[in-house]
């Protein structure tokens, strides 16, 4: 039913903006338009509710929408599916309420009811294919009603599904909500339906009379919704409940668990007024025990034991003071003892805590999710004593700690500072953290890491000023971070501003972590302003690099001797904005910067290596790049590059759109080389001669479409096939018009026209319907052909596919030869 009230509360609310904005919109809808049919009208109401709540991942879809004008709104089905199917269906949906009521701050209704709904399993999380909104948000509070009112709450059947629970469960909801004139009041009924079993709360307060009601009762059989949800072992019957009704001042509620039909906690927790003490003093015992272990797999049973005590008494004060007094928390193998005592300031005026994870016979298994985790011992202390003086000390000690994956022969938090009451508030604490022995269970993360890790962190408070977080260090065996903050509380949130720096001497411990060798060292600092809630962000960051090494030899290459690196990114309400304003080494540079706006983005890029022989040892001179990119508001990004090399230039510019889903990259350019022997080593074969060439296409990123269009001119080319080679020697010019798109491949006026050879094809390449036509000349037969006269030579050749087979049409002459033939070629793929 949560779900329902905000779908039909959304609409309903923004019903008059867009009926004022639809002229005739009312004509059309209740007939007032005599050219709108019945079927129109249903259909209008229907497809607005659709179209303006669904969303990505989301599709609303709305049947038998009534009563958009009235109090009283009814719908036959309402379902809320997500690509996986329908994870939400209502039926017979009623909305009964007070719409005016919310411009006096009120949400008054007097019924809310489905005669079914079914919840097979939560939504599935949504994949967007929208690109992140670079802008941030800024940070607001909600706006609430300050009274809410709902008289009825019911559905007469709710499927709930196994995904949801654990367990799939049948039931039925009946309540009511009030909150308003300092009074509150919630009564809630799920009946179970396909067992016995029910969950009831009844809740009352009110300011004037100070009297507190509350009864919950959960009572269910084996394998109910509960048990469920705590994936208790075996799945057991679970009764639990918690009642009393008395002046909060002196009440008591009742508190008891059962699985099974065995007790496992009971207790009470009252509140009262002590005798003798100042008007408006409250104290609140807590005294619950039992023994839970039966509740938990039979592994963490010794853990608990068989009694489970949990105590305090919290007495709350009329000027603000706060005590905690015999607190405990207690069982077979933990136990927590302690006194906290608040001032009217909020600072402590007493801290004295003591606890310990401990067994006689040996190291205790935890309770815990996942592997096991055992420890010999954990022990922890805080003392503090205004009293005394303004000295606090801390400890935390893990010995033996095994976990697969992570263990530590002792982890240890220490910490000792000052706390100051007064006109001027104060805290402070020097904390030092020490890890020794670790085995992370994996021998490559222990040599990056190292055997023993060690930090220390200072905070400072003052009322009034900003936290300070200083001295913040990390110091590894090969490896040291180190930093500091401050901390501003404003109305907009938290802004954290500070500086940070890493170091690395040893880049080769990382190599097993980063599956490469690795080498050299890295220095690197940062400062910083983040806004959190806001989104906003304020980074800059430099660093150096001696003789880096990642494994890849043209990389290193590029990276060899001493690099520099200096870069800015923020982000505020009106984008994101980054500029790489230098990476530089001896033998390259690149510099950059982007700013990301929605519809409005822009990218700017330009670099220089001295010499492409240390990328192509078969290439040598410098080589220039520069790139620039822009986004218009229909998200389609357009750009252009240009690139040089000595004797080679490439210019080209396109577009990209869809970038977020599949996206589609058109290019157009030119290029030239004068020798593409200086490519041979990078393409792998003997290359030769020069080209000039105009090209355009465009290609899906799933390759489910492509295209391509060549034209241009070479000289002397050469590819290492002696008898393409001959023919190719001297000028050529060449035109390729190609495209794919699924299964079918087409070659659509393509040519080659030499001083050797001309060459004309067009074909359509599609699963057992192909096609080809081609047709040539040799001007000199005996560069191909051994013992043929030196004379022209033309040919050429017609195909048909039909399924498996090809007809076809051969015809030649020249050089001696005469030729006509046609024929099929049966199965000519030989699949058959």
């Amino acid at each position: 039913m949560r779900l329902a009230v905000p779908i039909i509360l959304a609409f309903l609310a923004a019903w008059p903006a867009f009926a004022q904005d639809e002229p005739g919109f009312f004509g059309r809808l209740f007939g007032t338009d005599e050219a709108a049919t019945d079927e129109e009208q249903g259909g209008l109401l229907e497809n607005f509710i659709e179209d303006n709540l669904s969303g990505e991942g989301r599709q609303v879809s709305i049947s038998g929408f009534e009563g958009a004008l009235s109090g009283r709104a009814t719908l036959d089905t309402l379902t809320i599916s997500d690509d996986q199917g329908d994870w939400l269906t209502m039926s017979d949906v009623v909305l009964d309420w007070n719409r005016s009521a919310l411009f006096r701050g009120r949400l008054e209704v007097t019924e809310l009811s489905a005669a079914e709904i079914l919840l097979p399993r939560l939504p599935a999380p949504a994949e967007s294919t929208e690109a992140p909104t670079p802008e941030a948000s800024g940070f607001s509070l909600p706006e609430l009603p300050v009274s809410v009112a709902i008289d009825t709450i019911a559905a007469n059947r709710v499927a709930i599904g196994q995904p949801v629970f654990g367990v799939e469960s049948l039931v039925s909801v009946d309540g009511g909500l009030r909150l308003e004139g300092g009074e509150g009041e919630a009564n809630l009924a799920l009946n179970k339906l396909d067992a016995p079993g029910a969950i009831i709360l009844a809740a009352s307060y009110s300011n004037t009379s100070e009297i507190l009601a509350l009864n919950l009762g959960i009572d269910e059989g084996e394998n109910g919704i509960i048990a469920g949800l705590l994936d208790l072992p075996g799945r057991p019957s679970v009764s639990f409940s918690v009642s009393g009704e008395a002046p909060i001042s002196e009440y008591a509620a009742d508190i008891r668990l059962a699985t099974d039909g065995s007790e496992r906690l009971t207790g009470r927790i009252t509140t009262a007024q002590p005798d003798a003490s100042e008007e408006g003093t409250l104290r609140v015992r807590a005294d619950i025990s039992g023994n839970v272990a039966p509740i938990f797999n039979a592994e963490y049973q010794p853990f608990f034991g068989d009694d489970v005590r949990i105590g305090a008494i919290i007495t709350r004060f009329p000027d603000g003071r706060t005590n905690i007094d015999d607190m405990t928390l207690s069982a077979a193998s933990l136990n927590l003892d302690g006194t906290i005592r608040i001032g009217a300031d909020g600072l402590p005026d007493e801290i004295d805590v003591t606890g310990n994870v401990a067994a006689e016979d040996g190291a205790v298994l935890l309770p815990l999710p996942g592997p096991e985790t055992r420890v010999d011992r954990a022990d922890l202390e805080v003392k503090f004593d205004a009293a005394e003086g303004d000295l606090w000390t801390g400890a935390f000690e893990i010995n033996g700690l095994n976990r697969p994956g992570f263990s530590a022969e002792q982890l240890s938090l220490t910490g000792s500072g000052q706390i100051s009451g007064g006109a001027t508030p104060a805290v402070s604490a020097e904390l030092n953290i020490a890890a020794r022995a670790l085995d992370l269970g994996n021998p490559d993360a222990e040599e990056a890491l190292g055997e023993i890790v060690t930090g220390r962190a200072e905070v400072d408070w003052t009322a009034g000023e900003p936290l300070r977080l200083g001295e913040l260090v990390i110091d590894g065996e090969s490896y040291n971070v180190s930093g500091d903050a401050t901390v501003t509380f404003t109305e907009a949130g938290p802004s954290i501003s500070g500086q940070a720096d890493a170091r690395a001497e040893r880049l080769s411990v990382f190599s097993g972590l980063a599956g490469r060798t690795l080498g050299g060292r890295v220095d690197l600092s940062t400062s910083f302003v983040v806004a959190p809630l806001a989104g906003t962000f304020d980074v800059t960051a430099t660093g150096t690099s001696d003789n880096l090494i990642v494994s890849q030899p043209q990389v290193d290459r590029i990276l060899e001797g001493s690099a520099q690196l200096d870069v800015t990114a923020a982000r505020d309400e009106t984008g994101i904005t980054f500029a790489l304003n230098t990476l530089e080494t001896p033998n390259a540079s690149l510099t950059g910067a982007a700013s990301l706006r929605s519809g409005g983005s822009t990218i700017q890029i330009s670099g220089r290596l001295d010499d492409a022989a240390i990328i192509v040892p078969s290439v040598s001179g410098p080589i220039r790049l520069q790139a620039n990119a822009e986004e218009d508001r229909d998200r389609v990004w357009d750009w252009q590059v240009e690139t040089s090399l000595e004797g080679t230039s490439l210019s080209a510019m396109g577009s990209v759109t869809d970038l977020f889903g599949t996206p589609i990259i058109a290019a157009s350019g030119r290029f030239e080389a004068d020798d593409l022997s200086d490519f041979a080593a990078l393409s792998g074969r003997p290359l030769a001669g020069g080209i000039a060439t105009d090209f355009a296409g465009e290609v899906a990123a799933d390759l489910s479409r492509a295209s391509a269009n060549l034209s241009g001119s070479a000289t002397d080319v050469a590819i290492g096939v002696p008898e393409a080679d001959d023919l190719l020697e001297g000028a050529v010019a060449f035109r390729i018009d190609a495209a794919m798109a699924g299964d079918v491949i087409s070659l659509r006026d393509s040519s080659i026209i030499g001083d050797h050879i001309e060459l004309r094809a067009d074909a359509t390449i599609v699963p057992e319907a192909g096609r080809f036509d081609l047709e040539g000349r040799l001007t000199d037969a005996s560069r191909i052909l051994e013992g043929a006269p030196a004379e022209a030579f033309d040919f050429s050749a017609e195909g048909q596919q039909d399924g498996r087979d090809w007809q076809f049409d051969v015809d030649a002459s020249g050089a001696g030869v005469q030729l006509s033939a046609e024929g099929i070629a049966l199965d000519a793929l030989g699949e058959t």
